[in-house]
Formats: structure tokens, C-alpha cells, sequence
């Protein structure tokens, strides 16, 4: 069995929030406890938005505001305790 077959999938999107970054708009797959990266983003404000895809409808597990900084690796520390859903709510979470 594959050792990655458990992890839950999401989809990270970067979307553009002020004039310099508004053209920009750009989604990758990864799973939850994976690291992801995006490259040669412009400078500027974004909206990342975070939805597991396991499961109809996708849920969204992160919306907040990013700055990316020119020359500067901007690092995030998405977790169940800065989720948009509870805890209890975050996918994988055990049953009581």
C-alpha cells in the first residue's frame, strides 16, 4: 500500500489581491503534512485559499491574506489551529 494513500488531498490557490498581483491566479494539488511550494511569484498581496478534496463538497480549510516580499521565502504554518474549520471539523480528525 502506498504510504501517501492516507494523507488527505487539498488544493492550494494563490490569487492575486492588489493591482500588481491581480493577473496572477495559480492552484497546485498536495496533501495535508506535505511541504508545497509556489515560485516567481510578483511581489504583492494575495488570497490563499485551502480546500481538502476528499469528499463532496470540497471544504475549505484556509483563507487568509499573504504578502510575498521580493527575495524572500515566505513560509506559512497551516494547521488545524489556524483552520477556518474547528478542530473537530479539520479532515482526518479522529471521532470521539
Amino acid at each position: 500500500m502506498n504510504s501517501r494513500a492516507w494523507l488527505i488531498k487539498v488544493r492550494v490557490t494563490l490569487s492575486g489581491d492588489d493591482q500588481a498581483t491581480r493577473p496572477v491566479n495559480v492552484s497546485r494539488p498536495f496533501r495535508l503534512g506535505e511541504r508545497y511550494e509556489f515560485r516567481d511569484l510578483t511581489p504583492g498581496k494575495y488570497r490563499l485559499v485551502a480546500k481538502a478534496e476528499d469528499g463532496a463538497p470540497a471544504v475549505e480549510l484556509w483563507n487568509q491574506e499573504v504578502m510575498i516580499e521580493a527575495g524572500k521565502t515566505t513560509q506559512l504554518a497551516l494547521s488545524s489551529a489556524n483552520s477556518t474549520v474547528s478542530p473537530a471539523q479539520f479532515p482526518g480528525a479522529l471521532p470521539k
